[in-house]
């Protein structure tokens, strides 16, 4: 019985030798992988803006403006989620319409990559701190440098520059008046652009306050901010006009200004799904 389990054994592991070999010489001599695409399977992504125009306008320098006539830099934040094809458009409009006005600025995209549903308060909340760290505290950037000897990782940390008043604003709407204007609120430190009577959609509410607003960083303490209570969409808006109100502060109007709304039939749609 031993002897036919030795001889069973050795069988066993001649055939396993045998099969190692068969794999290896497949291995060897099957031609190699193609690497190129599937021609039936589309990899390329289709964008629906044009990527070149979009980077040529955003990224051109600002307009010098001596700092003795207009020492003031606004920040704009844009509360944000899956909205990138409108975002793209904001940038390359804002970018021209703001240069225009000789208005020094930096953008803070507030992108929200939770499950949760939307909160457009607490984004901008966080937009206001985080954006005051960089620009107080610094930023960590992480790079690759090349010299002679190969690559090598660095960090550095940066300060952004200082801004003094904010806006506060939507990413789907898109001043058109040149007349609307961006500069420094040196009323009462509080100006909304777009009261109801000018909205595309909410010209039917009075006490629409929402939109774009600009407000100095200053007022914006001094107020404490937007409720993060609100979930989903509207009334965040409402309860920040009554706590300016309850503030004993002014806030003042443009009357005779338009806006555009852009807001994709596609993201509509995905957004009654959610």
């Amino acid at each position: 019985m031993l002897s036919s389990l030795r001889v069973d054994l050795r069988r066993v592991s001649r055939l396993f030798g045998l099969f190692v070999l068969v794999l290896f010489g497949l291995y060897l001599f099957l031609p190699a992988h193609d690497t190129q695409p599937d021609p039936d399977i589309s990899t390329n992504l289709q964008l629906p803006f044009d990527v070149e125009l979009c980077n040529r306008h955003v990224t051109t320098r600002q307009p010098y403006v001596s700092h003795r006539r207009h020492p003031h830099r606004l920040a704009l934040l844009i509360p944000f989620r899956e909205r990138f094809t409108e975002l793209q458009q904001f940038l390359v409009h804002l970018e021209r319409f703001l240069n225009n006005q000789n208005v020094i600025h930096t953008y803070y995209v507030l992108n929200q990559v939770d499950n949760l549903r939307f909160n457009r308060a607490a984004l901008l909340n966080v937009g206001v701190v985080e954006s005051n760290k960089a620009e107080t505290e610094g930023i960590l950037l992480d790079y690759f440098s090349s010299h002679g000897k190969g690559l090598s990782w660095n960090v550095q940390r940066i300060c952004l520059p200082r801004t003094d008043y904010l806006a506060l604003h939507d990413v789907d709407l898109l001043p058109l008046d040149p007349g609307i204007s961006y500069t420094w609120p040196s009323d009462a430190g509080i100006r909304h652009l777009i009261p109801a009577q000018l909205h595309p959609r909410y010209y039917w509410f009075k006490n629409y306050f929402g939109g774009a607003v600009l407000i100095t960083r200053a007022r914006f303490l001094q107020i404490n901010g937007l409720s993060n209570s609100f979930w989903g969409w509207g009334s965040e808006d409402d309860e920040f006009r009554l706590r300016i109100l309850r503030s004993g502060l002014n806030v003042r109007l443009f009357v005779t200004r338009l806006y555009c709304r852009i807001h994709t039939a596609v993201f509509m749609r995905r957004r009654l799904t959610i």
